[in-house]
């Protein structure tokens, strides 16, 4: 199967994967909004997981638009997520993945 095919069938993930295959980064923190919005500054890119679904990347003007629109109004903060508290009954949860290089990725969480 090519990786760019390759679906999301549980989370949390153990692995990020990108079109051109395996990345090494590895789960680091939950973000909060401030992080969130200083890493989103420095042009870090974003993935958005979605069980069912592959990997959605967004990068610059398009990682800040999703941010805005979509996932700051359900950005769940804190240990426990009540879906019903959210618009349309779905939530996002944000962690900070790295590589051993230093590269930094905000991984968006879907719960539904």
């Amino acid at each position: 199967m090519r990786w760019a095919d390759r679906l999301i069938t549980r989370l949390p993930l153990d692995q990020l994967w990108s079109s051109d295959g395996p990345l090494p980064h590895a789960r680091k923190r939950p973000l909060d909004r401030e992080a969130i919005r200083r890493l989103l500054r420095e042009e870090c890119p974003v993935v958005v997981l979605t069980a069912g679904r592959p990997p959605e990347w967004f990068r610059g003007d398009a990682a800040f638009a999703r941010w805005k629109e979509e996932i700051s109004p359900r950005l769940a903060e804190g240990s426990s997520i009540v879906l019903d508290a959210f618009p349309n009954g779905f939530a996002f949860t944000a962690e900070l993945w790295e590589s051993p290089e230093g590269d930094r990725v905000i991984a968006f969480t879907m719960h539904h």
